[in-house]
């Protein structure tokens, strides 16, 4: 009895094992299973009639289940029947029937294998499967603690979905979030919430919101709520009627919403909100009418209509009608094959390349449904482009990067990575980049991590982390530079991939940011000025990226400025217990911009301020600024260089003054361009005469300048007459605006608007038959002519809309109009004996650049914002100066005479003899290389030899 009752035991046991071994067997092996039970099909229909929420491709919303209960099944019955108590087994199974799941290990794999595990969240909960409290925490985890961007975006996008986050919880976030495609996917998670409440909060976060992506999502979405909440649909109807600025830039994003909503009303806005002669807008109105039309017809006649024709803007209705129906009916599979087929058409002309709209919707809409013969179509794209090797394919070739991207499947990965590993041109390699990055797992991150350790490939490594962690990528990068163990190399590796993170986010991102913010600032101070204080205090957890604007970016103004230097001094504040910003970018940033960051705040007049309170001696910090290794790049701009010094020479604090002198007269006596710097701080009577000072300039003589330099000069008149050249960059909006009010304001300003009452009296004599020939032989698109009877002068103000010729500008006065770092603003060199006007914001930073381009043809520029209110009476008064006046004085008086019309602002306005830099910087263009001598290294001599002769030979 006993015997046969052992062996009884002995007999489940092995049987349970083998059970055991099949489990893990399964949980180790088995790749995503897309079928499962019945009754869980069951459940989903059930859930889909309760809810009406999307049914999901089966990889998205199931697999994580059969995966996650195959290992609750290992853990939780294993023990079961290793002890041979079988009486619990069926207590087991039951638990697994209730989908009972391993968190931990759901967090494993969706780190590891990708978002089907973190929507699926939301199935398991909405079927009330698993615990609501323990699901909330897993998400939260993920959000608060991924840095993968694509983890935290499902995370949220479920969290509110859930409803497990408050209205407080959601706001707070949207003001403190960076990373433009999270705050992209918590509009989009709005989707499912079709009431009133959701509605009003969309609306109050598009009022105060800027990012253009994150706006167009939310109206987006609007769109989505519109069908079955009508205040969506006023909202965006009221909107369409607005021209500024809440629907100048989102045009697009506004019809196809509405074109989405497809009522009668939502119709009649569309056709109501393209104006007259903007094509690329009508295009999209087309486009949105015709959804409209065909939005309600089945998948099946749909694809009937698109295989019958080949008129463009139909096609491109109907596949983005069809995306959507394939994924919310379950089609996936049978749209994607047809839609391949009706591709083809396209793919097989000889002359494909010309369908780039449509080859861009059938590209990006395959990659979303992402089935397998879907991305093997878009490998074959991929190929036949790559064979023609043109570069006419680029705009297609980076749509097929982000279609892998949306794919996400194993075959489009390894083709991103490939791709990466070999792409080379400047444009595709960038887009291919961001793609891979989009598709990281927590894995390959880590691999990502240690290849940029070992390899030099700072700019694709940036663009690819900064793709796939957004800001974090910094926090990890700053952590790595922390490991002891690091080579000198692999920490210049890292700090290279930094650098390249943050000059790509200033140029691709802050740029347009600030750029969009200055302009409405200037038509709306107050709506301005919100959305200036929100956008730095979404980056407040980001020092680094605001210290980075501050130094680098072309687009910090007078209104921005304070607020980001605020923001930082409170970083460093917090962090030191002082302000100590160059502890803070020595030990963080191992001096990483610091030239810039001190030409920045010495711009903005908070140079002392930076100083004050630093933990240095005035000695140390003298040393630490013009330290061997700064002196080189800080003399690249010696206009700004020189600024600066000049600052320092006007502090209150006497022991910096002192400190900084003493450098610079040490330095003065092995460098000549030091020693020209101490004679012109003598000349115009920024330090007093000392025996030292004069002794070490005794022997020193300068190369002369034009006489412009020191004021204007009758060689500026042909014939009596002064011509002027006023080139727009017109690519822009704002900029294309105040090109075209500009003639009317200088005819008769008061009726453009009361502040230009007093302007008037040119002509346009853009069609005059005796101004044709000039106007041919300037390349001009009009001009304006005053007379002036008192001298018996003209002027001549010849208007261009682009900044394509300024380079060879003619005219006596050349003038720029444009943005900060438009193309044209800081290179055009003027005739010498001639004046250059940079009229672009903060075109201070850019003497340098336009000294070097002719040190002959002095510069006016603007410290700080450039604003047309301002610019314009310069410009008008100057020329009423140069008109009227029989003897012209100096720029001093030139001044004077301009400020009464604009009191407060003229002093931003820098003339030539306004600043010693601009002279110092004129200067040293005018040395031969043999006359600069470096202070102790033939190799730093050397290099800054090939720098002027670089400079030389492009004057």
């Amino acid at each position: 009895m006993i015997m046969l009752k052992f062996n009884k035991l002995f007999s489940i046991r092995i049987i349970s094992l083998i059970i055991a071994v099949c489990f893990i067997s399964t949980l180790v092996y088995c790749p995503p299973v897309y079928a499962l039970r019945v009754s869980m099909d069951k459940d989903y229909e059930r859930l889909n009639e309760m809810n009406s929420i999307q049914k999901p491709k089966p990889a998205s919303r199931r697999d994580f289940l059969k995966r996650s209960a195959v290992f609750v099944t290992g853990i939780t019955v294993l023990p079961i029947l290793l002890t041979g108590d079988s009486t619990k087994i069926p207590d087991a199974m039951e638990g697994i029937d209730e989908y009972i799941l391993s968190f931990d290990f759901l967090y494993s794999l969706a780190k590891k294998e990708g978002s089907a595990y973190i929507q699926g969240v939301y199935y398991a909960v909405k079927l009330d499967k698993v615990d609501r409290a323990q699901a909330e925490k897993f998400l939260r985890r993920i959000f608060n603690d991924e840095p993968l961007l694509w983890m935290r975006e499902e995370a949220v996008k479920a969290l509110i979905e859930l409803d497990m986050i408050t209205e407080s919880e959601l706001e707070v976030l949207i003001e403190d979030i960076p990373d433009e495609s999270v705050l992209v996917a918590i509009a989009s998670a709005f989707e499912k919430k079709d009431s009133s409440k959701a509605v009003k909060f969309l609306i109050k976060w598009f009022e105060k919101e800027r990012i253009e992506s994150v706006r167009a999502a939310i109206i987006t979405v609007l769109g989505e709520i519109g069908k079955k909440e009508a205040s969506a649909e006023e909202y965006l109807i009221e909107l369409g009627k607005k021209s500024y600025p809440d629907a100048l830039y989102l045009k697009d994003d506004l019809m196809l919403a509405l074109a989405e909503i497809g009522t009668k009303r939502a119709r009649q806005c569309i056709e109501k909100l393209v104006p007259e002669g903007i094509q690329d807008v009508k295009y999209f109105q087309k486009i949105a009418l015709r959804y409209i039309e065909l939005q309600d017809y089945s998948i099946e006649d749909l694809l009937t209509i698109l295989s019958n024709t080949k008129e463009e803007v139909t096609s491109i209705a109907i596949i983005r009608i069809l995306q959507e129906k394939a994924i919310k009916e379950g089609k996936e599979e049978m749209v994607a094959s047809r839609l391949m087929v009706a591709s083809r058409f396209y793919i097989d002309a000889p002359n494909f390349l010309i369908y780039t709209n449509i080859l861009r919707e059938f590209t990006l809409t395959l990659g979303k449904l992402a089935t397998k013969e879907a991305v093997d179509h878009l490998i074959n794209i991929k190929q036949k482009m790559e064979n023609i090797g043109s570069d006419a394919q680029y705009y297609e070739l980076t749509c097929l990067a982000s279609a892998f991207a949306q794919a996400g499947d194993r075959k489009s990965i390894d083709c991103l990575d490939k791709w990466n590993r070999e792409e080379s041109r400047p444009g595709v390699w960038q887009e291919v980049a961001k793609a891979r990055g989009q598709v990281h797992t927590g894995e390959s991150l880590n691999s990502l991590i240690s290849s940029i350790k070992e390899r030099d490939e700072a700019d694709k490594s940036a663009y690819q982390l900064f793709s796939a962690c957004g800001f974090e990528s910094l926090k990890i990068l700053n952590k790595e530079l922390r490991i002891q163990q690091l080579s000198e190399d692999q920490a210049k590796n890292i700090k290279n991939v930094i650098e390249s993170i943050l000059e790509y986010y200033i140029e691709s991102s802050a740029a347009g940011s600030l750029r969009t913010m200055n302009y409405l600032y200037d038509n709306l101070p107050s709506v301005g000025q919100e959305i200036i204080d929100l956008y730095f205090k979404r980056l407040k957890h980001n020092p680094a990226v605001i210290y980075s604007i501050l130094a680098l970016s072309q687009e910090i103004t007078s209104h921005s400025f304070p607020v980001a230097y605020q923001y930082l001094k409170e970083y460093i504040t917090g962090k030191y217990k002082t302000f100590d910003p160059f502890r803070y970018i020595s030990e963080e940033w191992r001096n990483l911009f610091l030239s810039e960051f001190l030409f920045t705040v010495t711009i903005f007049g908070q140079l002392e301020d930076s100083f004050e309170q630093a933990a240095y001696s005035p000695q140390e910090l003298a040393s630490l600024i013009l330290s061997k290794e700064k002196i080189d790049f800080l003399l690249k701009k010696p206009a700004l260089f020189s600024k600066t010094i000049i600052n320092i020479m006007s502090f209150k604090n006497q022991n910096l003054r002192k400190a900084f002198l003493d450098k610079i007269i040490e330095l003065g006596k092995k460098d000549r361009r030091f020693k020209i710097l101490v004679k012109l701080l003598l000349n115009h009577n920024v330090v007093q005469e000392e025996k030292k000072l004069v002794s070490l300039v005794s022997d020193l003589a300068l190369p002369e300048l034009d006489p412009l330099w020191d004021a204007p000069k009758n060689d500026l008149l042909k014939d009596n007459t002064l011509s002027v050249g006023l080139y727009w960059s017109t690519s822009k909006s704002g900029e294309k605006a105040h090109y075209e009010q500009f003639p009317n304001s200088f005819i008769d300003g008061s009726k453009v608007n009361s502040f230009y009452n007093n302007f008037g009296g040119y002509i346009n004599k853009s069609k005059d038959p005796g101004y044709k020939d000039k106007l041919v032989k300037n390349g001009a698109e009009g001009v304006l002519v005053k007379e002036f009877p008192g001298t018996g002068r003209k002027i001549e103000i010849y208007l261009y809309s682009s900044l394509n010729t300024i380079k060879a500008s003619p005219h006596a006065i050349t003038i720029s109009r444009g943005h900060a770092g438009d193309q044209g603003n800081t290179d055009y060199p003027g005739l010498p004996g001639t004046l250059r006007f940079a009229s672009h914001c903060r075109s201070i930073n850019n003497s340098d650049d336009l000294i070097q381009a002719n040190p002959d043809s002095p510069v006016i520029t603007i410290t700080g914002t450039g604003k047309a209110v301002e610019t314009n009476p310069t410009l008008y008064y100057l020329l009423e100066y140069l008109g009227n006046e029989e003897q012209w004085g100096n720029w001093q008086d030139i001044k004077e005479y301009i400020k009464p019309h604009i009191p407060q602002s003229i002093q931003k306005y820098n003339f030539p003899t306004d600043d010693v830099s601009f002279i110092y910087a004129a200067i040293l263009q005018k040395l031969e290389p043999q006359e600069i001598q470096e202070i102790d290294s033939l190799n730093i001599q050397m290099g800054i030899i090939g720098v002027f002769k670089s400079i030389r030979s492009r004057i």
